[in-house]
Protein backbone atom coordinates (compact mmCIF):
# COMPACT_ATOMS: atom_id res chain seq x y z
CA UNK A 1 0.00 0.00 0.00
CA UNK A 2 1.55 3.65 -0.85
CA UNK A 3 1.21 6.34 1.64
CA UNK A 4 2.80 9.75 0.57
CA UNK A 5 3.54 11.10 3.88
CA UNK A 6 4.96 14.48 2.97
CA UNK A 7 5.56 16.55 -0.50
CA UNK A 8 6.50 19.54 -1.48
CA UNK A 9 7.59 21.56 -4.32
CA UNK A 10 9.62 24.90 -5.39
CA UNK A 11 10.45 26.63 -8.10
CA UNK A 12 14.07 27.68 -7.96
CA UNK A 13 15.33 30.42 -10.16
CA UNK A 14 19.08 30.59 -10.51
CA UNK A 15 18.92 34.01 -12.49
CA UNK A 16 16.75 35.90 -10.59
CA UNK A 17 18.69 33.93 -7.15
CA UNK A 18 14.95 33.25 -5.80
CA UNK A 19 13.41 30.07 -4.56
CA UNK A 20 9.79 30.21 -4.61
CA UNK A 21 7.01 27.71 -2.61
CA UNK A 22 4.57 26.66 -5.23
CA UNK A 23 1.36 25.80 -3.69
CA UNK A 24 -2.93 25.26 -4.85
CA UNK A 25 -4.79 21.91 -4.81
CA UNK A 26 -4.38 21.64 -8.21
CA UNK A 27 -0.56 21.61 -8.06
CA UNK A 28 -0.39 19.22 -5.03
CA UNK A 29 -2.58 16.66 -6.56
CA UNK A 30 -0.86 16.61 -9.66
CA UNK A 31 2.93 16.36 -7.37
CA UNK A 32 1.24 13.44 -5.52
CA UNK A 33 0.64 12.06 -9.47
CA UNK A 34 4.08 12.61 -9.97
CA UNK A 35 5.48 11.44 -7.05
CA UNK A 36 3.32 8.17 -7.98
CA UNK A 37 4.14 7.89 -11.37
CA UNK A 38 8.06 8.78 -11.44
CA UNK A 39 9.31 8.44 -7.66
CA UNK A 40 8.03 5.97 -6.43
CA UNK A 41 9.70 2.93 -7.53
CA UNK A 42 13.33 5.00 -9.17
CA UNK A 43 15.11 3.15 -6.09
CA UNK A 44 15.25 0.39 -9.39
CA UNK A 45 16.47 2.33 -12.13
CA UNK A 46 19.50 0.55 -13.71
CA UNK A 47 21.44 3.75 -14.53
CA UNK A 48 22.03 4.78 -10.95
CA UNK A 49 24.85 5.07 -8.66
CA UNK A 50 25.47 4.27 -4.78
CA UNK A 51 26.53 6.95 -2.33
CA UNK A 52 27.43 6.33 1.62
CA UNK A 53 25.74 8.20 4.48
CA UNK A 54 28.58 7.64 7.55
CA UNK A 55 27.43 6.50 10.73
CA UNK A 56 25.82 9.67 12.77
CA UNK A 57 26.41 11.89 9.40
CA UNK A 58 25.12 15.30 10.08
CA UNK A 59 25.20 17.70 6.90
CA UNK A 60 22.66 20.78 6.68
CA UNK A 61 20.49 18.52 3.89
CA UNK A 62 20.59 15.25 5.93
CA UNK A 63 19.86 17.28 9.50
CA UNK A 64 16.79 18.98 7.68
CA UNK A 65 15.64 15.66 6.15
CA UNK A 66 15.60 13.88 9.33
CA UNK A 67 13.84 17.15 10.97
CA UNK A 68 10.84 16.78 8.57
CA UNK A 69 10.64 13.10 9.67
CA UNK A 70 10.75 13.87 13.40
CA UNK A 71 7.86 16.92 13.29
CA UNK A 72 4.69 16.50 13.29
CA UNK A 73 3.85 20.04 12.73
CA UNK A 74 3.44 21.01 8.88
CA UNK A 75 5.00 24.28 9.35
CA UNK A 76 7.79 23.00 10.16
CA UNK A 77 8.18 20.62 7.93
CA UNK A 78 8.10 23.19 4.93
CA UNK A 79 10.67 25.28 7.11
CA UNK A 80 13.22 22.34 6.95
CA UNK A 81 11.97 21.89 3.41
CA UNK A 82 13.04 25.54 2.21
CA UNK A 83 16.64 24.95 4.07
CA UNK A 84 17.09 22.01 1.55
CA UNK A 85 16.20 24.68 -1.45
CA UNK A 86 17.76 27.16 0.00
CA UNK A 87 21.39 25.18 -0.45
CA UNK A 88 20.23 24.04 -4.00
CA UNK A 89 20.28 27.31 -4.80
CA UNK A 90 23.16 28.80 -3.22
CA UNK A 91 25.10 25.52 -4.87
CA UNK A 92 23.76 25.72 -8.31
CA UNK A 93 24.94 29.52 -8.01
CA UNK A 94 27.86 28.58 -7.56
CA UNK A 95 28.28 26.17 -9.99
CA UNK A 96 26.75 28.32 -12.68
CA UNK A 97 29.76 30.74 -11.87
CA UNK A 98 32.45 28.28 -12.70
CA UNK A 99 30.91 26.54 -15.99
CA UNK A 100 30.07 30.24 -17.28
CA UNK A 101 33.08 30.58 -18.91
CA UNK A 102 32.67 27.12 -21.20
CA UNK A 103 28.88 28.93 -22.43
CA UNK A 104 27.18 26.47 -20.37
CA UNK A 105 23.86 26.59 -18.24
CA UNK A 106 22.76 24.47 -15.72
CA UNK A 107 19.48 23.64 -16.60
CA UNK A 108 16.46 25.27 -15.54
CA UNK A 109 14.43 23.17 -12.68
CA UNK A 110 12.05 22.65 -9.47
CA UNK A 111 12.52 20.75 -6.48
CA UNK A 112 9.83 18.06 -5.45
CA UNK A 113 11.03 17.07 -1.77
CA UNK A 114 9.04 14.18 -0.37
CA UNK A 115 8.68 10.76 1.76
CA UNK A 116 6.37 7.87 1.38
CA UNK A 117 5.93 4.34 2.32
CA UNK A 118 5.26 2.03 -0.63
CA UNK A 119 4.87 -2.09 0.96
CA UNK A 120 5.98 -1.58 4.55
CA UNK A 121 9.73 0.49 2.62
CA UNK A 122 9.82 4.56 3.06
CA UNK A 123 12.13 6.42 1.29
CA UNK A 124 13.09 10.06 1.06
CA UNK A 125 13.29 11.61 -2.16
CA UNK A 126 14.58 15.21 -3.04
CA UNK A 127 13.88 15.53 -7.17
CA UNK A 128 14.94 17.88 -9.64
CA UNK A 129 12.54 18.18 -12.51
CA UNK A 130 12.72 20.25 -16.02
CA UNK A 131 10.57 22.97 -16.70
CA UNK A 132 11.11 25.15 -19.73
CA UNK A 133 10.10 28.65 -20.80
CA UNK A 134 7.42 28.32 -23.63
CA UNK A 135 5.27 31.42 -25.26
CA UNK A 136 1.38 30.00 -25.42
CA UNK A 137 -0.04 30.05 -28.67
CA UNK A 138 -3.54 30.90 -27.41
CA UNK A 139 -1.82 34.24 -26.05
CA UNK A 140 1.92 33.82 -26.67
CA UNK A 141 2.46 34.99 -22.68
CA UNK A 142 5.43 33.23 -21.02
CA UNK A 143 4.51 30.44 -18.72
CA UNK A 144 6.28 27.48 -17.62
CA UNK A 145 5.76 23.85 -19.32
CA UNK A 146 7.53 20.33 -18.17
CA UNK A 147 8.36 18.81 -21.31
CA UNK A 148 7.82 14.78 -21.76
CA UNK A 149 11.02 13.54 -22.08
CA UNK A 150 13.77 13.31 -19.61
CA UNK A 151 11.68 15.12 -17.24
CA UNK A 152 13.50 14.29 -14.26
CA UNK A 153 17.03 16.05 -14.02
CA UNK A 154 18.49 14.52 -10.70
CA UNK A 155 17.46 12.72 -7.99
CA UNK A 156 18.56 11.15 -4.55
CA UNK A 157 16.74 8.34 -3.19
CA UNK A 158 17.23 7.44 0.83
CA UNK A 159 15.61 4.27 2.97
CA UNK A 160 14.45 5.60 5.99
CA UNK A 161 15.06 3.09 9.05
CA UNK A 162 13.30 3.80 12.38
CA UNK A 163 11.83 7.27 11.40
CA UNK A 164 15.65 8.72 10.43
CA UNK A 165 17.62 8.52 6.81
CA UNK A 166 21.35 8.75 9.37
CA UNK A 167 21.73 5.62 10.98
CA UNK A 168 23.65 5.61 14.76
CA UNK A 169 24.51 2.02 14.66
CA UNK A 170 25.59 1.84 10.49
CA UNK A 171 25.75 3.61 7.74
CA UNK A 172 22.93 4.26 5.23
CA UNK A 173 23.29 4.59 1.31
CA UNK A 174 21.69 7.17 -1.01
CA UNK A 175 21.26 6.42 -4.36
CA UNK A 176 21.79 9.00 -6.87
CA UNK A 177 20.60 9.35 -10.68
CA UNK A 178 21.04 12.28 -13.10
CA UNK A 179 19.52 12.14 -16.51
CA UNK A 180 21.20 15.28 -17.74
CA UNK A 181 25.30 13.95 -18.02
CA UNK A 182 26.12 13.87 -21.49
CA UNK A 183 26.17 10.11 -22.67
CA UNK A 184 29.06 8.37 -21.07
CA UNK A 185 29.48 10.74 -18.57
CA UNK A 186 29.02 11.08 -14.62
CA UNK A 187 26.54 12.28 -12.11
CA UNK A 188 27.07 16.19 -11.48
CA UNK A 189 29.23 16.77 -8.81
CA UNK A 190 27.47 19.70 -7.40
CA UNK A 191 24.21 17.75 -6.91
CA UNK A 192 26.01 14.85 -4.84
CA UNK A 193 29.23 16.54 -3.45
CA UNK A 194 28.51 19.70 -2.82
CA UNK A 195 24.66 19.80 -2.77
CA UNK A 196 23.88 16.49 -0.56
CA UNK A 197 27.59 15.63 0.73
CA UNK A 198 27.46 12.00 0.24
CA UNK A 199 30.54 9.88 -0.24
CA UNK A 200 31.15 6.86 -2.94
CA UNK A 201 31.26 3.59 -1.99
CA UNK A 202 31.95 1.53 -4.50
CA UNK A 203 35.61 3.38 -6.36
CA UNK A 204 36.07 3.08 -9.42
CA UNK A 205 38.55 0.77 -10.03
CA UNK A 206 36.56 -1.94 -8.03
CA UNK A 207 33.29 -1.02 -10.12
CA UNK A 208 35.78 -1.27 -13.25
CA UNK A 209 36.65 -5.12 -12.29
CA UNK A 210 33.47 -5.89 -11.46
CA UNK A 211 31.46 -4.77 -14.48
CA UNK A 212 34.13 -6.34 -16.29
CA UNK A 213 33.77 -9.88 -14.49
CA UNK A 214 30.39 -10.17 -14.39
CA UNK A 215 29.23 -9.31 -18.04
CA UNK A 216 31.79 -11.43 -19.12
CA UNK A 217 31.33 -14.10 -17.02
CA UNK A 218 27.75 -13.71 -18.44
CA UNK A 219 29.44 -13.60 -22.36
CA UNK A 220 31.12 -16.63 -21.47
CA UNK A 221 27.59 -18.92 -19.61
CA UNK A 222 25.73 -17.74 -22.97
CA UNK A 223 27.68 -18.84 -25.75
CA UNK A 224 31.42 -20.06 -25.30
CA UNK A 225 29.56 -22.75 -22.76
CA UNK A 226 26.93 -22.98 -25.15
CA UNK A 227 29.59 -23.54 -28.56
CA UNK A 228 29.26 -20.40 -29.69
CA UNK A 229 33.31 -19.45 -28.93
CA UNK A 230 33.62 -16.83 -31.43
CA UNK A 231 30.55 -15.31 -30.34
CA UNK A 232 31.86 -15.04 -26.73
CA UNK A 233 35.39 -13.71 -28.43
CA UNK A 234 33.62 -11.34 -30.45
CA UNK A 235 31.48 -9.69 -27.55
CA UNK A 236 34.70 -9.91 -25.14
CA UNK A 237 36.65 -7.96 -27.93
CA UNK A 238 33.67 -5.30 -28.00
CA UNK A 239 33.11 -5.14 -23.93
CA UNK A 240 37.41 -4.36 -24.08
CA UNK A 241 36.75 -1.69 -26.95
CA UNK A 242 34.12 -0.30 -25.03
CA UNK A 243 35.85 -0.42 -21.13
CA UNK A 244 38.84 1.26 -23.57
CA UNK A 245 37.52 3.86 -25.05
CA UNK A 246 34.52 5.12 -23.21
CA UNK A 247 35.44 7.38 -20.01
CA UNK A 248 32.29 6.05 -18.07
CA UNK A 249 30.52 3.38 -17.35
CA UNK A 250 26.69 3.32 -18.36
CA UNK A 251 24.18 0.09 -18.71
CA UNK A 252 23.00 1.81 -22.09
CA UNK A 253 26.17 2.75 -23.87
CA UNK A 254 27.61 -0.55 -22.42
CA UNK A 255 25.34 -2.54 -24.24
CA UNK A 256 24.87 -1.00 -27.60
CA UNK A 257 28.87 -0.96 -27.83
CA UNK A 258 29.34 -4.78 -26.60
CA UNK A 259 26.23 -6.27 -28.44
CA UNK A 260 25.37 -3.86 -31.63
CA UNK A 261 22.44 -4.55 -33.57
CA UNK A 262 23.23 -8.41 -32.54
CA UNK A 263 23.92 -9.03 -36.70
CA UNK A 264 27.62 -10.41 -36.13
CA UNK A 265 25.95 -13.22 -33.70
CA UNK A 266 25.39 -17.08 -34.98
CA UNK A 267 23.47 -17.28 -31.69
CA UNK A 268 21.28 -15.05 -32.65
CA UNK A 269 21.28 -16.08 -36.66
CA UNK A 270 20.65 -19.44 -35.82
CA UNK A 271 17.49 -18.95 -34.26
CA UNK A 272 14.25 -20.27 -36.65
CA UNK A 273 12.17 -16.94 -36.09
CA UNK A 274 12.25 -13.25 -36.50
CA UNK A 275 9.99 -13.01 -33.40
CA UNK A 276 12.33 -15.71 -31.71
CA UNK A 277 15.49 -13.52 -32.71
CA UNK A 278 14.14 -10.60 -31.29
CA UNK A 279 12.68 -11.94 -28.28
CA UNK A 280 16.01 -13.55 -27.65
CA UNK A 281 17.93 -9.62 -28.20
CA UNK A 282 15.28 -8.32 -25.20
CA UNK A 283 16.32 -11.25 -23.18
CA UNK A 284 19.72 -10.46 -23.25
CA UNK A 285 19.37 -7.08 -22.96
CA UNK A 286 17.60 -6.88 -19.79
CA UNK A 287 19.99 -9.81 -18.62
CA UNK A 288 23.25 -7.76 -18.96
CA UNK A 289 21.11 -4.58 -16.71
CA UNK A 290 20.75 -7.07 -14.11
CA UNK A 291 24.18 -7.87 -13.61
CA UNK A 292 24.63 -5.23 -11.48
CA UNK A 293 22.77 -6.56 -8.73
CA UNK A 294 22.41 -9.87 -6.70
CA UNK A 295 19.86 -12.05 -5.88
CA UNK A 296 18.35 -10.20 -3.23
CA UNK A 297 18.33 -6.88 -5.23
CA UNK A 298 21.83 -5.67 -3.71
CA UNK A 299 24.27 -3.46 -5.68
CA UNK A 300 27.35 -5.41 -6.95
CA UNK A 301 28.43 -2.58 -8.55
CA UNK A 302 27.14 0.72 -9.85
CA UNK A 303 25.21 1.48 -12.86
CA UNK A 304 26.90 4.49 -13.71
CA UNK A 305 30.80 4.69 -12.40
CA UNK A 306 34.17 6.15 -14.42
CA UNK A 307 36.22 3.18 -15.74
CA UNK A 308 39.48 2.89 -14.52
CA UNK A 309 41.78 2.83 -17.33
CA UNK A 310 44.28 1.01 -15.61
CA UNK A 311 42.20 -1.87 -14.01
CA UNK A 312 40.70 -2.25 -17.65
CA UNK A 313 43.99 -2.64 -18.97
CA UNK A 314 44.92 -5.46 -17.01
CA UNK A 315 41.90 -7.36 -17.58
CA UNK A 316 42.84 -7.57 -21.62
CA UNK A 317 44.99 -10.31 -21.61
CA UNK A 318 43.40 -13.41 -22.76
CA UNK A 319 45.59 -16.68 -22.73
CA UNK A 320 44.61 -19.36 -24.89
CA UNK A 321 46.00 -23.24 -24.77
CA UNK A 322 46.60 -24.43 -28.27
CA UNK A 323 48.54 -27.38 -27.10
CA UNK A 324 50.94 -28.46 -24.68
CA UNK A 325 53.43 -26.03 -25.46
CA UNK A 326 51.86 -23.43 -27.54
CA UNK A 327 49.41 -20.53 -26.36
CA UNK A 328 47.37 -17.92 -28.28
CA UNK A 329 47.97 -14.14 -26.20
CA UNK A 330 45.23 -11.93 -26.95
CA UNK A 331 46.59 -8.69 -25.37
CA UNK A 332 44.37 -5.64 -26.30
CA UNK A 333 41.26 -5.50 -28.27
CA UNK A 334 41.46 -6.61 -32.48
CA UNK A 335 39.86 -5.16 -35.09
CA UNK A 336 37.85 -6.97 -37.23
CA UNK A 337 38.56 -10.38 -34.96
CA UNK A 338 36.05 -12.55 -36.86
CA UNK A 339 38.14 -11.67 -40.02
CA UNK A 340 41.42 -12.18 -38.46
CA UNK A 341 41.18 -15.58 -36.62
CA UNK A 342 39.08 -18.07 -38.59
CA UNK A 343 38.67 -21.63 -37.19
CA UNK A 344 38.24 -24.88 -39.86
CA UNK A 345 39.03 -27.84 -40.77
CA UNK A 346 41.23 -29.42 -43.99
CA UNK A 347 43.18 -33.39 -44.39
CA UNK A 348 45.31 -32.71 -41.55
CA UNK A 349 42.60 -31.96 -38.99
CA UNK A 350 41.13 -29.05 -37.06
CA UNK A 351 43.36 -25.78 -37.04
CA UNK A 352 42.87 -22.05 -36.73
CA UNK A 353 44.19 -19.39 -39.55
CA UNK A 354 45.32 -16.05 -38.16
CA UNK A 355 46.00 -13.62 -40.76
CA UNK A 356 49.08 -11.85 -39.64
CA UNK A 357 52.08 -9.93 -41.91
CA UNK A 358 54.29 -9.75 -38.93
CA UNK A 359 53.42 -13.39 -37.99
CA UNK A 360 53.90 -14.18 -41.78
CA UNK A 361 57.49 -12.92 -41.78
CA UNK A 362 58.52 -14.77 -38.84
CA UNK A 363 57.51 -18.01 -39.93
CA UNK A 364 57.51 -17.94 -44.08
Amino acid sequence: MLSIDFSAYYSVDIESNLVVKQSSGQLDANIKNYIIEHLVNIHQEEDIRKYSIKQNQSTQVLTCMNQILETDIDESKFEYAQQIVDRLLEKEVETQAKINHLNNELQKGGLIITHFTNESRKFFVIAKVHFIDVRMESNFEKEKATPEKEHMLKAIIIPIDNNSVTYETEENYALVTDSTKSKGSLAATFWWKEFLELNVIITDKDNTNKAFNRIDGYLRKKFFDQEYKMDYFFSRNSLISYMKSSPSFTFNTAVDSIMGDFSTLDYISELPTNEVKEAEKTKIIEEIKRLNKNKNDEIIFDGNFAIDKKAIKAKMKKVIKLDTSISLTLDDEIQNLRDKIVAGTDEKGNHIKIYSEQGYNEFK
